[in-house]
Formats: structure tokens, sequence, C-alpha cells
């Protein structure tokens, strides 16, 4: 299901707030809605493909809500590591193009 463009969230006055990725588990019509939201485009696409390549699942050494991370780690800030930029690392490192 993630095949294409993610879900915009945005304001009334039409700022773009995040970008949210569903999913059904496993592709089943019946199966259990997921989401994972992003704050940039890029990253979400990117995460859309790995579930599509996971067969409709969490893409594996994925946390939800956090991204591939150890469970208990935090950027500088204390925020989870979903910020802009993360479909550049997680698809240079599917494709083994570097850091």
């Amino acid at each position: 299901m993630p095949s294409g463009l993610p879900d915009v969230e945005d304001l009334a006055d039409g700022r773009v707030t995040g970008y949210q990725e569903r999913w059904r588990e496993g592709g089943a019509a019946s199966a259990d809605r997921r989401t994972e939201r992003f704050d940039d485009e890029e990253s979400a696409r990117v995460f859309g493909d790995t579930v599509d390549e996971a067969g409709q699942n969490w893409p594996p050494g994925w946390v939800e809500g956090r991204g591939c991370i150890e469970p208990d780690s935090t950027d500088a800030d204390g925020r989870s590591p979903r910020t802009a930029g993360f479909g550049r690392r997680w698809d240079r490192g599917l494709r083994g193009r570097g850091p």
C-alpha cells in the first residue's frame, strides 16, 4: 500500500507539518492499519519502499516511532532520529553506498 506518495499532514493555512506512510500489516485488507510519521517527504517515500520490500511489514530492525536504531538511543537533543535526511541515510545504507 505505501507505493506512491505519502500522506501530507498540514495546517489549515497550508503549512506542511509532516508526512505519513500508511499500510496494512502483511498487505491483507483485514489486517491492522500501521502508520509511521516523518518530517520530510523523501524519508517517508524511502520508508514506504522499505515497507514494500518487507512484504507490507515493518522493515527489519525498525523500532516503531523511533526508526532503525537501538531502542534506547536518542540524538543530542533527546529526540528520536526521525529528522530530515533520514531517507538519504537509509537509502545509502540499504544500497551499500556509505553512511
